[in-house]
């Protein structure tokens, strides 16, 4: 499974939720997942969820 990473600024939250809809169906099949900060638990260190998921990622998107 690939691993994709997100990284977004908030005022494209939008933006990051329309592009993830685009590959609902690879997401079902088992092909790809993503991450994103939102993912983080509140008791979790959120830098270093961030870099665990950075460095376990085969595909990086970012928003600047």
């Amino acid at each position: 499974m690939l691993r994709l990473f997100i990284c977004f600024v908030i005022k494209d939250e939008i933006l990051v939720s329309e592009f993830i809809n685009h590959f609902t169906s690879i997401k079902s099949n088992g092909i790809i997942s993503e991450w994103y900060n939102k993912k983080i638990e509140t008791e979790k260190d959120f830098q270093d969820e961030i870099n665990i998921n950075l460095n376990n990622s085969n595909i990086n998107c970012l928003s600047l």
